[in-house]
């Protein structure tokens, strides 16, 4: 009986960014200047879209 290798996931980074102008995320309506913190995934989308910048590296 084989054995499959179980790949463990490493835990994502999370990133505090600022947003630029208002935006929905995660089906809260949030407004231009607001704070949150979002893996790396969603903060790498919401700088290449210009709707956040980086606020302080990640958490």
């Amino acid at each position: 009986m084989s054995k499959t290798p179980q790949v463990q996931q490493q835990p994502q980074k999370i990133v505090k960014v600022k947003l630029l102008k208002d935006h929905t995320h995660a089906g809260r309506a949030l407004k231009a200047e607001a704070e949150l913190e979002v893996n790396e995934a969603d903060a790498e989308w919401l700088l290449r879209k210009q709707i956040a910048v980086a606020v302080g590296g990640t958490v």
